[in-house]
């Protein structure tokens, strides 16, 4: 995922918003258009992310290829505040996932019209990855031309990987294990 899908305007520009940065989202692209504020401006959203993957082979002890396809929606929703305090001094705040993805693979498998435990589960069941921002603000006009702004990004990123420990070809038998 790219930058540009912390805003619906960013988007709808594909991604080439830092000169005109003329939101509440400039907070995010480029601290200094805050000082084009007029009062108070406020942008949120939601970005959905699916990806798929697939994997094709012979099921385990069998001559059947089976498919077997994962997938799994990250949710990841942005907001910009940006506050215009003074003719010359504005300030902000953006909270936005930049990053994200997941993969989650089925519990079962058809196999031959069978449904069998899905045999990579001792490696993977599920993978969510993604990065948190918080990003408060300042921007100041130095003149008509001249703008500054700054700020401080915190980021925290997140990974949870779900597996199962398979003691026994038996799912019921696995201990299943969470890592974050």
């Amino acid at each position: 995922m790219s930058s540009h899908e912390q805003s619906a305007g960013a988007t709808g520009m594909a991604g080439a918003v830092t000169a005109i940065a003329d939101t509440a989202a400039a907070g995010y692209y480029n601290p200094a258009g805050l000082a084009n504020q007029l009062g108070l401006g406020v942008e949120g959203g939601l970005t959905v992310m699916v990806a798929t993957g697939s994997y094709k082979g012979l099921a385990p002890g069998t001559t059947t290829e089976a498919l077997v396809e994962g997938t799994q929606p990250v949710y990841m929703p942005y907001g910009h505040v940006a506050y215009r305090i003074h003719d010359r001094v504005a300030a902000g705040f953006s909270y936005t996932f930049p990053y994200g993805l997941g993969a989650k693979w089925p519990d079962t498998v058809n196999v031959d019209g069978k449904a069998v435990p899905w045999w990579g589960r001792g490696s993977m069941k599920s993978l969510q990855l993604f990065a948190m921002s918080f990003n408060p603000n300042v921007a100041v006009k130095l003149h008509d031309r001249v703008y500054l702004g700054g700020g401080v990004a915190v980021l925290k990123g997140v990974i949870t990987i779900e597996r199962a420990l398979t003691l026994t070809d038996q799912a019921a038998q696995d201990i299943d294990m969470k890592l974050s």
